[in-house]
């Protein structure tokens, strides 16, 4: 590719979308581009660095990473409330506010946070997913107090929490009973093959990470629902954007299936139980991080 072409590409689908508000901030290019680039480092250098360390993926580590998640959807609304100004320059802190620089600042202080609790840990007596929580917290307050003191109304922000929550509950049961229900209805209530699959759904869910891994993607779908249906914004990734000006509905349905089936193919390709929690807690994370993301902020008021 001559180099005037490729400086073209680059600029066209890496370059714009970070520094012109006019662009969209994501193209099937960038997506695949940012998406190969966490797989890999996830799979050749986050996994095997971590697994050395002895970091378990078990539900209570998830609960623990959760304020990290926390962190960095409330630092990524700090570029949509216009704190910092998105630049590709990595030596600018605007960098670290938008994909992909997000996430290399999100994880470098989640995998520090993580080593320091695992010496402190001893020293205090305490497991190390207890002080990895504490200073999740310490390091997520500070970032979300000044998201909320942008919340114009309290009021509105209640409301769209509970909105929120009540859609994933709703989106989340429905998926437990519903499925039960159609199994029956396509299979025959006595056929054995429907008792069968009744019966490894339900054992499917008594994996706490399949729990939240799904409840994740309930919480993106429902939370994009709501800030694309109820507030002015709109939806970055164009193939979610698609779906979207089809029937918004339908794209938590299609975010609840591919997730369901990721996670079956987890369970049944990968052996061993601590990467399976590792890509579990990856689909966690995808799930978590936008929608945390988008319920700040509407309930900051840039799209409203």
């Amino acid at each position: 590719m001559p180099l005037e072409m490729l400086s073209w590409f680059f600029n066209e689908f890496y370059i714009q979308p970070i520094i012109n508000p006019a662009v969209q901030g994501y193209n099937l290019v960038n997506t695949l581009t940012y998406g190969a680039i966490l797989l890999l480092l996830s799979i050749y250098v986050i996994y095997p660095f971590l697994n050395r360390k002895g970091i378990k993926f078990s539900s209570k580590f998830i609960f623990a990473l959760l304020p990290y998640v926390l962190f960095g959807s409330a630092l990524r609304v700090f570029e949509d409330m216009g704190i910092f100004q998105q630049t590709p320059n990595p030596l600018e802190i605007g960098f670290y506010t938008f994909t992909p620089g997000i996430w290399f600042l999100t994880a470098a202080i989640t995998i520090a946070a993580l080593l320091i609790s695992k010496k402190l840990a001893k020293s205090l007596n305490q497991e190390y997913e207890t002080v990895f929580a504490v200073i999740g917290v310490l390091v997520a307050l500070p970032v979300l107090a000044i998201n909320f003191l942008e919340i114009a109304d309290p009021t509105n922000f209640i409301a769209i929490a509970m909105l929120t929550i009540g859609m994933v509950l709703l989106t989340y049961y429905g998926v437990i009973k519903g499925f039960p229900i159609v199994s029956g209805a396509l299979l025959g209530q006595d056929s054995m093959r429907h008792h069968n699959l009744r019966d490894s759904f339900r054992n499917f869910f008594i994996d706490k990470l399949n729990i939240l891994a799904v409840a994740g993607q309930a919480l993106d779908g429902s939370a994009t629902f709501i800030a694309t249906q109820f507030g002015s914004c709109g939806e970055q990734h164009p193939v979610s954007a698609a779906i979207i000006d089809i029937n918004p509905l339908s794209f938590i349905l299609i975010k609840i299936v591919i997730a369901l089936i990721i996670l079956y193919l987890i369970d049944k390709e990968i052996k061993d139980p601590n990467q399976k929690g590792f890509f579990k807690m990856i689909v966690i994370i995808l799930g978590m991080a936008p929608g945390l993301r988008d319920i700040i902020t509407v309930a900051v008021g840039t799209c409203l």
